[in-house]
C-alpha cells in the first residue's frame, strides 16, 4: 500500500537509473504539498532507501542516489504520557467511582498500562491464555477477527497477584472464551468500549476534553506509559522489549531475545505502581482487592459505541 500510495504516483514512470538525489528532494517537497507530515515523509523514505540499496547491491542501478540525503525536520509534537499521579487517581484511589464499577473496562485499561499490551492483544487475550503467575499474548482480535499478533511473537508477560486475581474473575464469568466479554466469552467486547472508557474516566479524575485532546491520550497511551515507566524502573530497553512486544531499538525508544518469565522484577514493579510505591510494592497476596458489587458482565452495555 505505501509502494502504491505514495511512491508510484511520483516514481513510477521513472527508469530506476533516473531517480537521482534531486529528484528524491523534489519527491519530498511533493509530500509536503500533499500535507503529509514529515515524520510520515521520513518513514516512507527509509522503505524506498531500502529497496534503492538492495537495487544497487544487486547492480540494477550503478550507485544507491539515497545516501546522502537529508532527512526532513523531525515535526513529531511530544508526548505528555499519562503520569504515575494519573495511574494512581485511575486504579489505586477511588477507583471503581471512576470507572462505574466496571471491570471489564477498568481492568483492560490496567492490563494495557501494567504490560503495554495493544487493544487488539487486550480483546484477544482467552481463558486458556491465563497461566498461574502469567499470560500468554500471541492472538490479538480486531476488525479481521482473531489473528496472530502485529508481531507474531509469542509472549509471556508476569501479572501481578492482584491482577491475576481479577483475570480468574473474568475467567469464572467466561469461562477459557473471551475474557473481555459480555456473552460469556463468545465475542470480545467492541474495541471502542475500552477507549470510551478509559476517555470517561479521564474526565472524572478531573481532565478536560481540551487537555485529553492537545495530549493526544487515548488507548494507545497505555503503550507509552508502561515502555517509559518500565525503563525509568531500570529494565533495559530490551527488557521493555520482551515485555511490550516492541521489535527494534527505534521503536522502543518512541515508546521507549529475552523471556519476560527470566524477570523477576517485572511484578514487582507493577505491584509498585498499583501500591503507589513506584520501583517495587508487597510481596504475594494473590487476592483480587476488588470491591463486592463490581460488575463483570452487562446484558446491554450503556457505554456509547462510535
Amino acid at each position: 500500500m505505501v509502494v502504491e500510495n505514495q511512491l508510484l504516483p511520483y516514481f513510477g514512470k521513472m527508469k530506476m537509473d533516473a531517480v537521482t538525489q534531486e529528484e528524491i528532494e523534489k519527491w519530498f517537497d511533493y509530500m509536503v504539498t500533499k500535507g503529509y507530515k514529515n515524520t510520515y515523509t521520513n518513514g516512507i523514505f527509509a522503505i524506498f532507501r531500502v529497496m534503492m540499496n538492495w537495487a544497487a547491491k544487486k547492480k540494477v542501478i550503478p550507485a544507491d542516489p539515497t545516501g546522502d540525503v537529508v532527512l526532513l525536520k523531525n515535526d513529531r509534537k511530544p508526548l505528555k504520557i499519562i503520569t504515575q499521579d494519573e495511574f494512581k487517581a485511575l486504579f489505586v484511589k477511588d477507583w471503581q467511582k471512576v470507572w462505574d464499577s466496571d471491570l471489564i473496562a477498568c481492568l483492560g485499561n490496567k492490563l494495557a498500562a501494567l504490560t503495554g499490551m495493544r487493544a487488539g492483544e487486550v480483546l484477544g487475550l482467552r481463558g486458556e491464555n491465563v497461566q498461574e503467575s502469567h499470560i500468554q499474548v500471541y492472538k490479538q482480535y480486531d476488525k479481521f477477527g482473531y489473528r496472530d499478533t502485529k508481531t507474531k511473537d509469542r509472549r509471556n508477560i508476569p501479572i501481578p497477584p492482584q491482577v491475576m486475581g481479577e483475570l480468574r474473575e473474568l475467567m469464572a464469568a467466561n469461562g477459557n472464551g473471551y475474557l473481555f466479554s459480555h456473552d460469556g466469552g463468545s465475542k470480545p467486547v467492541p474495541t471502542r468500549y475500552f477507549y470510551d472508557a478509559f476517555l470517561e474516566a479521564l474526565e472524572k479524575i478531573g481532565m478536560g476534553k481540551q487537555e485529553i485532546k492537545e495530549r493526544g491520550l487515548c488507548f494507545h497511551a497505555w503503550r507509552h506509559f508502561c515502555n517509559t515507566e518500565l525503563q525509568k524502573a531500570g529494565l533495559t530497553i530490551q527488557k521493555v522489549q520482551a515485555v511490550t512486544g516492541h521489535k527494534t531499538d527505534r521503536m522502543s525508544e518512541w515508546y521507549s531475545h529475552f523471556d519476560p518469565m527470566d524477570f523477576a522484577e517485572v511484578p514487582k514493579i507493577q505491584e509498585g505502581w498499583l501500591s503507589g510505591e513506584p520501583g517495587g510494592g508487597p510481596e504475594g497476596g494473590g487476592e483480587s482487592q476488588r470491591p463486592a458489587g463490581l460488575r463483570i458482565v452487562k446484558p446491554e452495555p450503556e457505554r456509547k459505541m462510535a
